[in-house]
């Protein structure tokens, strides 16, 4: 008579268990990332994808794919990673997107499996970290311009920092930090990590056995600088870029918009700019703070280190991006590709809310973070989407154009829209012959990919915008891909 009920009980309390709970989370986060970047993916390059991806236009081999310079910083694992996928789907486009949402669940993961192995166990409340790294937020690096070497794959880099420092053998904790270091710093703005990670390990050295780490650190630090070094050009890529700016405050006021598009705020205004700076200070304070308590050797040693380094590494991006980009107004700095690099800061601050209410304090702020996570993940704004609609309609309408004519200025000129800034400099005509010729990408037989988007047509002047649906185009799209080999 009583054992149904206790086994009602006994289910219950494993399906509302913490693990259960976080688990949940991220398998429901997970597919609504993925029906996202079903809808918005496109098998079309666009912009920073036709210069990044030259080590595969050119066959360059992986070293120098590596090392590659692009703008500011180096390609590192992401073109090897991109470069994998494109060669197993004739490089599909879409099927980059799908990468760059594996690669943020992944990311999710490997915060949820840190976050145990810190701590001991998870809560209720680590639902916040599938709430802030598995999202749709980052859209522009995930369906506008899929470039995993720029800010996602950096991201997961970060996070495995947590998941190393929590291994208690001190030979493969240290190793795997000397094998990271290098590959963190070749990708993408992972190289931002660098006065952090010198920052750690002055702290280390004060530690029982901590000097082998900080010789560790900084070593394979140095080594991996000096290559990134070798050959390196510096050059804005922004126009009227000028340092220092000639209002240095807006610096701070830029990092402050930068923050303050995580909850969602859109535009130039006191109260994004107030709602920017209490994030900004509140990330500072915690970063601060976890590096003062490594000094004094208070609560868990690799739980500071790993709040330090990623709320440093974020506050030191968003300080670069801001020198970099202040000369397009400060409204650039919402910009959602930003968002990617920021995320860690709010892991670090979550990470130390969960460390105090571990050590007695209130669990108030600990909600709190949580609260602000659901903000995070749930805080695309109709801006938002109206900017995604756009690069939608934009890039299926120019490939569509020059699917019919295999004529660039055609192309740009049907659809209003271009997909390269500067379509002769960066050979865009060499490199649409050489995907033809191969059979690749919007030639591998399945177009530009997506559905229509009603009510407004794709192509937006002449009679080639008119009535013309999925089924009128599949024609022209057959005829070129024919015209490539298979």
């Amino acid at each position: 008579m009583i054992t149904g009920p206790i086994r009602v009980q006994q289910v219950l309390r494993l399906v509302l268990s913490p693990p259960a709970v976080v688990a949940a989370t991220l398998a429901i986060l997970t597919v609504r990332l993925f029906v996202n970047t079903a809808h918005y993916g496109l098998n079309v390059l666009f912009w920073d994808q036709w210069d990044a991806y030259l080590p595969l236009f050119r066959g360059m081999d992986v070293i120098s794919a590596f090392r590659l310079q692009h703008g500011v910083h180096r390609m590192g694992l992401g073109i090897l990673l991109d470069g994998l996928v494109l060669w197993l789907t004739r490089w599909d486009g879409v099927a980059l997107s799908y990468l760059m949402a594996v690669v943020l669940i992944a990311t999710g993961v490997v915060a949820i499996v840190g976050t145990a192995r810190l701590f001991g166990r998870l809560v209720h409340a680590d639902i916040a970290l599938p709430l802030l790294l598995v999202s749709f937020r980052p859209y522009e690096s995930i369906v506008i311009v899929p470039l995993s070497s720029a800010s996602i794959l950096p991201l997961f880099l970060l996070v495995c920092i947590a998941l190393i420092l929590s291994v208690e053998l001190a030979s493969i904790r240290w190793l795997l930090c000397g094998l990271l270091i290098p590959a963190l710093v070749f990708t993408g703005y992972g190289v931002c990590v660098g006065p952090v990670l010198v920052a750690l390990a002055i702290g280390l050295v004060g530690r029982p056995r901590g000097i082998v780490g900080s010789i560790v650190i900084l070593g394979s630090l140095i080594a991996s600088y000096v290559w990134f070094l070798k050959d390196f050009r510096m050059a804005a890529n922004v126009p009227n870029f000028v340092f220092p700016h000639p209002r240095p405050w807006e610096y701070l006021t830029f990092i402050a918009i930068m923050y303050a598009n995580l909850a969602g705020l859109k535009g130039v205004s006191c109260i994004v700019i107030v709602v920017g700076i209490i994030i900004g200070v509140l990330v500072g304070v915690a970063t601060c703070a976890n590096y003062y308590w490594l000094f004094r050797e208070r609560y868990n040693s690799a739980v500071m280190a790993s709040c330090f380094v990623l709320g440093g590494f974020s506050l030191t991006y968003a300080a670069l991006t801001a020198v970099g980009r202040i000369s397009l107004g400060l409204g650039a700095g919402q910009a959602s590709r930003y968002v990617t690099l920021l995320l860690p800061s709010l892991v670090a601050l979550y990470w130390t809310s969960r460390q105090l209410y571990a050590a007695g304090r209130i669990r108030a702020p600990l909600w709190g973070i949580v609260g602000f996570a659901l903000l995070v993940n749930l805080g695309m704004t109709g801006a938002d989407w109206a900017e995604l609609d756009h690069f939608y309609r934009g890039k299926r309408a120019w490939a569509i154009g020059y699917l019919r004519g295999e004529d660039i200025e055609q192309a740009e000129a049907l659809s209003e829209f271009q997909i390269h800034p500067d379509p002769v400099g960066t050979g865009l005509g060499q490199k649409l012959a050489f995907l033809k010729t191969h059979g690749l990408n919007m030639f591998n037989g399945r177009g530009p990919g997506g559905p229509m988007r009603w009510p407004e047509d794709l192509v937006r002047s002449g009679d080639f915008s008119r009535g013309l649906d999925d089924q009128a185009w599949q024609p022209v799209i057959e005829d070129a891909c024919r015209a490539a080999p298979a």
